[in-house]
């Protein structure tokens, strides 16, 4: 049994980088094609087009995984039902149990490969790709990544936060304006406005604080008096925690990873964000479910393709085709609906998992029973 245990999980993963070098060589071509109108018109330099190039893959590998998955095993089951391989194997009392054993191994590979390749290289090469292509082939200015221009955002308990820019590299506010409400009411409890401030370490604490350059600051009583401040030396204040994730110039939820889109979660939890929460809450399920979708569809393409009763390769790549495609249909419908707030994260997120493993048990009970 060790024999074949190596023999199916070799074939299962030769197929798997076959099908995903075919699809990076597609991509590849892709989008040199995509760029043809960039390169002809703005003539960038030859080394960072082909750097956006080759960083544009991974965000559009990690979504080709699971089918990929699914088509590795699709090939190399179908192939063993072709030559006989698998009647072979459940005539010497085999069950298609034991045969499960390395599709499951090879599912759960590929899934923690993917989830280290969605968090750890898929984001960063996204955001750089992006960077490459406006600011080094379209010719726009770099600062619109760092900097984020004429800013009013609600923090935590209602804050608002007025500034003419924000510098999230170096974690500098230029004029910002700062109004603390009273909890509970309309009226401002203090209001804060400065020529500059940046992000700063405490030494006696170690935790972070805000430095704030000529300062003023006015402080209301119930009636709304105001008691002005002024400050000739750098004042230092703490504010809410992860506040550069608040003012920092937006991300895409494609290029950040786990803990930035926590974080983002973290903050508008705290401001009760009715748009952006239910967006942020759905990618951060689908950092989870997604992954999973290759042992789902691993099984799947096992099952479709050691059918005995699925005679013929071509019919069980269809069937299997169809089932695939149907997933992702249904993954990218309901997790939509999820980011728009119509249907509860969680659910847009792992419903999908839930039915296909329903589906992938029929599957299996069915391939159980010619045994």
């Amino acid at each position: 049994m060790k024999i074949l245990f190596k023999y199916i999980t070799r074939e299962l993963f030769y197929f798997f980088f076959v099908i995903l070098s075919i699809f990076c060589i597609i991509l590849l071509a892709k989008e040199t094609y995509d760029t043809r109108d960039e390169i002809l018109d703005d003539d960038p330099r030859w080394s960072d087009v082909i750097q956006y190039i080759v960083l544009s893959l991974p965000s559009e590998i990690v979504g080709a995984v699971p089918l990929t998955a699914m088509f590795a095993a699709l090939f190399a089951v179908g192939m063993m039902a072709r030559n006989r391989e698998i009647i072979a194997m459940v005539a010497a009392g085999i069950s298609f149990r034991q045969l499960l054993m390395p599709v499951l191994v090879f599912g759960g590979t590929v899934t923690v490969g993917a989830f280290v390749f969605s968090e750890f290289v898929a984001p960063g090469a996204l955001y750089r790709s992006r960077y490459l292509y406006e600011v080094q082939i379209k010719g726009k200015n770099r600062y619109t990544f760092i900097y984020n221009d004429e800013i009013l955002r609600r923090g935590e308990g209602g804050r608002i936060y007025k500034m003419a820019s924000f510098d999230a590299e170096n974690g500098v506010m230029k004029r910002p304006t700062i109004l603390e409400p009273v909890q509970g009411g309309g009226n401002l409890k203090w209001r804060i406005e400065a020529r500059s401030a940046r992000r700063v370490t405490e030494p006696s604490s170690g935790g972070t604080v805000w430095e704030f350059e000529d300062m003023e600051r006015w402080t209301f009583d119930e009636d709304g008096a105001a008691r002005v401040e002024r400050f000739d030396v750098p004042f230092r204040m703490p504010l809410e925690d992860k506040l550069g994730g608040v003012l920092s110039p937006e991300k895409k939820v494609e290029e950040m990873n786990f803990v930035e889109i926590s974080n983002l979660v973290d903050i508008y939890k705290r401001q009760q964000n009715p748009i952006l929460l239910p967006l942020y809450q759905t990618a951060f399920h689908k950092k989870f479910a997604t992954p999973i979708a290759c042992v789902l569809l691993s099984l799947v393409g096992f099952a479709v393709a050691a059918d005995l009763r699925l005679r013929r390769l071509v019919l069980a790549f269809t069937f299997g085709l169809g089932l695939g495609l149907f997933y992702f249909v249904v993954s990218e419908g309901v997790g939509g609906a999820g980011a728009k707030g119509f249907v509860p994260p969680f659910i847009a997120a792992w419903s999908p998992v839930l039915v296909f493993s329903l589906v992938v048990y029929g599957l299996i009970y069915r391939l159980n029973r010619v045994r």
